[in-house]
């Protein structure tokens, strides 16, 4: 997450276990985080210095070029993951971040009835919005008939949301 001088908060990424994190800070040579990571339960965190990723050892073992080929694979991931989020946060309205929002977890969960691992307000902080304008407006989508939920379970009414 990013905090802002005036306490605001956003949410870059939710992740879980077995992600990586921290990667574009160590590989592009900038140690100072400008970001925050904060677990929502207890964790272990592995640490491992660059150089010993990227010097691969004299004897070229295959655990090394495996390691290698699987960070690359991360950061790939990674990068894809901020183009949808920066898909979704670009959105003009609220309305349309949230149906953004609700149609890649329709597309990533291959289902109308999705399942959101954010709850309300860490929602509201992914989206840059206030939580109470974020309830406010996922009330009017479900009197609208495009939306229906039930805490972070919601049901995309519109075929074409997909």
């Amino acid at each position: 997450m990013k905090e802002d001088v005036l306490g605001n908060r956003v949410i870059l990424n939710d992740l879980g276990p077995g992600d990586v994190f921290g990667e574009s800070f160590v590989c592009g040579g900038n140690f100072s985080l400008t970001v925050s990571v904060q677990a929502v339960e207890n964790s272990s965190i592995l640490l491992c210095p660059l150089e010993h990723i990227m010097h691969i050892c004299p004897s070229a073992c295959e655990f090394h070029n495996t390691l290698v080929r699987n960070m690359v694979v991360m950061v790939s991931q990674h990068n894809i993951k901020l183009l949808e989020q920066l898909e979704i946060t670009t959105k003009h309205s609220l309305r349309e971040k949230i149906l953004a929002y609700l149609a890649q977890l329709a597309q990533e969960q291959n289902s109308a009835i999705v399942t959101s691992p954010l709850g309300r307000v860490d929602l509201a902080d992914f989206l840059g919005a206030d939580r109470s304008s974020l309830t406010r407006e996922l009330k009017r989508m479900q009197e609208g008939n495009l939306i229906q939920f039930n805490k972070n379970t919601y049901t995309l009414e519109n075929a074409n949301i997909m």
